[in-house]
């Protein structure tokens, strides 16, 4: 469906997995982290608010792009997209095997 889609069934698809965003958790750790330090109220603020900016670049930057260089913007997202449909299973692979290490790799260290 990625391949053939139209910019609506894009933008439909990008809040479809915005809301089942597996970054949430992620960002939610990093939130907890930031809380838990032994800093001052201040530098927590400056944490939480940098460690939001940061996981807002990802989205941000292609539409960034595009409304900056529409022209220069289609053709790069164009490439991009056709080089992610013709990668999509090795990049599904990889992210299961860098996943797969890293959780195994954390629960040996727990042990």
């Amino acid at each position: 469906m990625v391949e053939d889609a139209s910019p609506r069934e894009a933008f439909g698809l990008g809040v479809a997995l915005a809301v089942v965003n597996p970054n949430i958790p992620i960002l939610l750790g990093g939130l907890t982290a930031i809380t838990a330090a032994d800093v001052s109220t201040a530098a927590q603020i400056a944490g939480a608010v940098l460690l939001v900016a940061a996981s807002q670049l990802d989205p941000a930057g292609p539409f960034l792009w595009y409304v900056a260089r529409p022209a220069a913007a289609g053709r790069g997202l164009e490439r991009t997209r056709d080089w992610l449909a013709r990668h999509k299973q090795l990049l599904g692979l990889g992210v299961l095997l860098v996943f797969g290490a890293l959780f195994t790799l954390k629960g040996l260290a727990g042990l």
